[in-house]
């Protein structure tokens, strides 16, 4: 299903009681819940395949680390629309992001997401400090990244670029951002839509430290989406804010490449 092709919806969601966004909170997290379990179902599956196929009992084959998510957070989302697609058939409502008069064009949208990329690295960067400056604990890049990176292997690096750059951005986005942000702000309002999937989000990076970025970027990608009403906005900035954090770690003054 198209977001044209789903029903149009109003200019803003009504306002609901505290035991009605409770609910829609519960029943949509229990979705997304079941969606991810399918995402990690077909990442158990092909693990299993590779250890057939390689002969050998891997715990983690080498491609589970690089592309890995993207293929857990693809397939999720797939999950995902198949069950928006079941409950629609049983009388759910699926709307839109915002209605189609209220989209910005391609062009404005395209400058939306360099001001969102702006916007998200410098308080990505001033969260950083305040919680390196106030709580005493640095905000450090995913182990297995840094260790790939150390590694120097043009392959692997070729293929994290694509991962970070292309791949993890557009399954993230679909799945966080064109589902669960999307279907819970409808259905509970801007509040809950922000938090919850912000939540989500920054755990499912399995990074402690970072949460309060994560969640930071989640914000920022989410209210990009719904400011342009198109999915790509928020696919490209996030993009760039990897591009750019990337960029820092490999070629950086503290990267582990340099002598």
């Amino acid at each position: 299903m198209s977001e044209t092709a789903r029903q149009t919806p109003p200019e803003r969601p009504a306002a609901r009681g505290l035991n009605e966004v409770a609910l829609g909170v519960v029943s949509e997290s229990v979705w997304w819940g079941l969606s991810f379990l399918g995402g990690l179902t077909v990442i158990f599956v092909l693990v299993l395949l590779t250890s057939i196929v390689t002969g050998e009992a891997e715990t983690q084959p080498a491609w589970l680390g690089i592309i890995g998510g993207p293929i857990l957070l693809g397939t999720a989302w797939a999950c995902y629309r198949g069950l928006e697609a079941l409950l629609v058939s049983k009388g759910d409502k699926s709307y839109a992001m915002v209605p189609e008069q209220r989209r910005l064009s391609v062009v404005t949208s395209l400058g939306a997401a360099l001001g969102a990329i702006t916007i998200a690295v410098m308080g990505s960067s001033l969260i950083g400090w305040v919680q390196a400056e106030l709580i005493g604990i640095e905000i450090e890049e995913q182990a297995a990244i840094v260790e790939l990176v150390a590694r120097g292997d043009a392959v692997e690096l070729a293929l994290l670029t694509l991962t970070a750059v292309v791949l993890a951005p557009l399954a993230e986005e679909l799945l966080f951002r064109e589902m669960f942000f999307r279907r819970l702000y409808h259905r509970t309002g801007l509040a809950a839509a922000l938090i919850v999937p912000a939540l989500a989000f920054a755990i499912s990076h399995w990074n402690p430290v970072g949460l309060a970025v994560y969640a930071w970027l989640a914000v920022v990608f989410a209210l990009t989406y719904l400011y342009t009403g198109r999915i790509f906005a928020a696919i490209l900035a996030h993009a760039g804010h990897n591009a750019i954090v990337l960029a820092i770690l490999v070629f950086g003054p503290e990267s582990p490449l340099q002598p």
